[in-house]
């Protein structure tokens, strides 16, 4: 993870303006390693463009990610560091008087989500097709953390 500060790594930019942290590890151990580069998005879509386009490294959430490595778009480089999935909550102002159509979102959102294999699966086993026997991953080419 040292080894980041000498990669051209693509940053999300947060609220306060500031880049966010990468936080690589598993849940309440990940570390924010010191990390620079000089492309600052506000969206992740644009950084895995970015990465795919070969502008850097980029910390992104694996159902982002995932077909792009399928494709060999993409391959990870730091595999043991991929976080816990992170989970996902629709908000919305009582369940008393819900409206018809939010009702109908919130059911469909349920149905495609709960089943899809790369929301629900072991993030290392989702990995594992893209990392090679000895640790590193996959072949040559452009990198994602």
């Amino acid at each position: 993870m040292s080894d980041l500060s000498r990669h051209n790594c693509l940053r999300l930019r947060g609220r306060d303006s500031q880049s966010v942290p990468w936080r690589l590890g598993p849940g309440h151990l990940s570390e924010a390693p010191p990390i620079n580069g000089n492309f600052l998005a506000n969206d992740i879509p644009a950084l895995v463009t970015a990465a795919v386009h070969g502008q850097g490294l980029v910390f992104a959430p694996l159902p982002f990610v995932l077909p792009l490595f399928r494709a060999g778009a993409l391959r990870p480089v730091l595999p043991e560091s991929v976080s816990q999935p992170a989970r996902i909550f629709v908000h919305y102002v009582s369940r008393k008087h819900l409206a018809a159509r939010v009702k109908a979102f919130v059911n469909f959102m349920l149905e495609h989500l709960r089943g899809h294999p790369d929301l629900i699966s072991d993030p290392q086993t989702l990995l594992a097709p893209f990392v090679n026997p000895r640790g590193s991953a996959g072949t040559p080419g452009k990198r994602i953390v």
